[in-house]
């Protein structure tokens, strides 16, 4: 013969008397708060307008806080591994590994051997590329002397000092050790990513703000939102409105006008 188990002394039960009837909503709503905010978004489905709207708003603050992070990491600047020389000649006479006399010169552009003076030294690393009128020469090691600047340099001499091959430099450009456009992405994309993780915490997982959220839409939808006819009607008795208030004190205005004309106060025109 079979019997069946009773249940245990400790789970209330509901056929049994007012004590399982009080406590069995109390475990249904505690069962499933459990179960909803175990899942990957907090009450799904409640909310939802409110809930979307929210996230669009703060994402829109988010992607803009990104584009300044865009923006101001630009101008960090970044370490140079070796910077470039073009020369308006030829780069026939030069070899890797020589040296490399930078000059200035009042002359400007126009500099010669004899208006140049050395402000600084590099090494020729490669020649980039060498054409009949234009070549770019690679140099690392640059240094320039004390209280000079990289604009100043205008020529420069390849190999020994006395017998080293002239060129005039028509610009110097850096050779940056990486492009400064993967740190913006790397610090713009953290940012929108730390900013999409927030939103996701405040409107899919954070309690308190969902319940706060799904509130709000519950109340919204107890609004009696104005239909089109009310809002045209509306508007007609307002535009009505102000121009009869134009109307009345622009009569008064003349009637005021003559009033003072009459006694003397203002000029007739």
């Amino acid at each position: 013969m079979f019997t069946m188990a009773s249940p245990p002394n400790d789970i209330p039960d509901p056929s049994n008397g007012p004590e399982g009837q009080d406590n069995l909503p109390a475990l249904v709503t505690d069962a499933t708060r459990t179960a909803s905010h175990g899942a990957m978004i907090y009450k799904p489905g409640q909310g939802y307008w409110v809930r979307v709207l929210t996230a669009v708003a703060i994402l829109g603050l988010v992607l803009s806080g990104a584009a300044w992070l865009w923006k101001q990491v630009e101008a960090l600047p970044v370490p140079l591994v070796a910077h470039t020389l073009t020369i308006n000649e030829p780069a026939d006479r030069v070899q890797p590994g020589a040296a490399v006399a930078l000059l200035s010169s009042p002359a400007g552009r126009n500099a010669t051997p004899e208006t140049s003076q050395k402000i600084g030294s590099a090494t020729v690393a490669r020649v980039v590329g060498s054409g009949d009128k234009r070549s770019v020469i690679e140099v690392t090691g640059l240094a320039l002397d004390p209280g000079h600047r990289l604009a100043e340099v205008v020529a420069a001499r390849v190999g020994p000092e006395e017998s080293g091959a002239f060129f005039q430099i028509g610009s110097t450009t850096g050779v940056p050790k990486f492009q400064i456009v993967w740190v913006q992405a790397a610090v713009a994309g953290s940012a929108a990513l730390a900013g999409l993780l927030f939103i996701y915490w405040l409107v899919g997982r954070r309690q308190r703000s969902v319940d706060f959220l799904i509130a709000t839409d519950a109340e919204m939808k107890k609004v009696n939102w104005s239909t089109r006819k009310n809002i045209i009607d509306s508007t007609i008795v307002v535009v009505s409105a102000c121009f009869l208030i134009a109307g009345f004190l622009f009569i008064i205005d003349l009637l005021f006008k003559t009033i003072f004309q009459a006694i003397g106060v203002l000029e007739s025109i």
